[in-house]
């Protein structure tokens, strides 16, 4: 089951989106305080975070750009759920880090929709973003060694040894 984070200053919104996403078989944490919102974003990320833009105490643009600070939240696709209809605004929206715009009244088949590509997006971000991996394989004179992420360079010394000790 996916957990989706839905920040919004409006309670009959987080209402709506609660029945509707808990109806399509999603988990949702529904927040008021864009503040909270970010703290529970930090404690415990989310699939995807559903984002006003318009709220008081902080922006939805503040909002991003405080869980592009924190690496538990900083790779959680975000989707601008707003009445904002600017087109300048919402082309700033994906230049700060959102996954896609939508338009308050939101249609809610096009909004899981859009739910479902960020949670794809957001798996894909991860597969590339993992921690450890070291891929060594050879076969007759050619070696291909592949590194990605942060590497512990133990680990990496004990497998160049394995691999090299026959030559």
């Amino acid at each position: 089951m996916y957990t989706i984070l839905a920040i919004d200053d409006d309670a009959t919104t987080l209402g709506i989106l609660q029945a509707e996403l808990k109806a399509l078989g999603y988990r949702v944490i529904a927040e008021k305080s864009p503040l909270k919102g970010v703290d529970l974003a930090k404690e415990f990320p989310p699939d995807v975070i559903l984002l006003d833009l318009n709220m008081p105490q902080m922006t939805g643009f503040e909002v991003m750009q405080a869980m592009r600070k924190e690496k538990a939240a900083k790779d959680v696709p975000i989707v601008i759920l707003t009445v904002n209809k600017d087109k300048e605004t919402a082309i700033n929206a994906l230049k700060s880090g959102a996954v896609d715009y939508i338009l308050k009244p939101h249609d809610p088949n096009i909004l899981n929709m859009k739910i479902k590509s960020a949670i794809h997006q957001g798996i894909i971000k991860r597969e590339q973003n993992i921690d450890e991996c070291i891929e060594i394989s050879h076969k007759g004179e050619m070696v291909l060694i592949r590194i990605r992420g942060k590497i512990d360079l133990d680990e990496f010394r004990d497998s160049l040894k394995k691999l090299f000790t026959p030559f």
